[in-house]
């Protein structure tokens, strides 16, 4: 099973991608903020999805790869 610090840190990542997705998308384009709202979402899901795959190649407590 996920430890805690291992979700911790999954949630922090998935966290700061959607967020860098969000500001992209809100910064880069003229359309409403709530059209930012779906990448911002999928890169979060898609950052989350990452750490549980790699989560037995790496260190056991990081979800990623180093």
């Amino acid at each position: 099973m996920f430890s805690v610090a291992f979700l911790k840190r999954l949630a922090e990542q998935a966290l700061v991608a959607g967020l860098l997705a969000f500001g992209a998308v809100a910064l880069g384009g003229d359309g409403p903020l709530t059209m930012a709202v779906l990448p911002a979402a999928a890169a979060a899901a898609g950052r989350a999805a990452y750490g549980v795959l790699v989560r037995n190649v790496g260190e056991p407590e990081a979800p990623s790869v180093k």
